[in-house]
């Protein structure tokens, strides 16, 4: 049952988000002049703005693998980083001081 309701949420969020795209785009059709070091661009600002969260989707993704990181997947707990450590002796009790030191 768990592995259902993941996935209507994975649907709705990817419905939610596609529907989100869409109307960024219906509302940016307009073109736009880029200029990028030496060259002049005129395409219309949304594709625009997807090229940018494009490069900036790669960008991350390749930064994150040249760095080694490797994401745990849902569901798994996370490898520990470090040695285990030794169990020691449990600490010995306080004694009372409510007793008299004897002489």
């Amino acid at each position: 049952m768990a592995d259902s309701v993941k996935g209507n949420l994975k649907l709705a969020g990817f419905s939610l988000f596609a529907i989100l795209v869409l109307i960024v785009i219906i509302q940016n059709t307009e073109p736009v002049e880029t200029k990028v070091l030496l060259w002049n661009f005129t395409l219309p600002r949304a594709l625009l703005l997807l090229s940018a969260c494009g490069i900036g989707f790669f960008g991350g993704y390749l930064f994150a693998f040249l760095r080694g990181r490797k994401r745990p997947s849902l569901g798994q707990p996370p490898t520990p980083t470090s040695e285990p450590t030794v169990e020691s002796e449990p600490a010995p009790e306080p004694a009372d001081h409510d007793e008299q030191p004897t002489q």
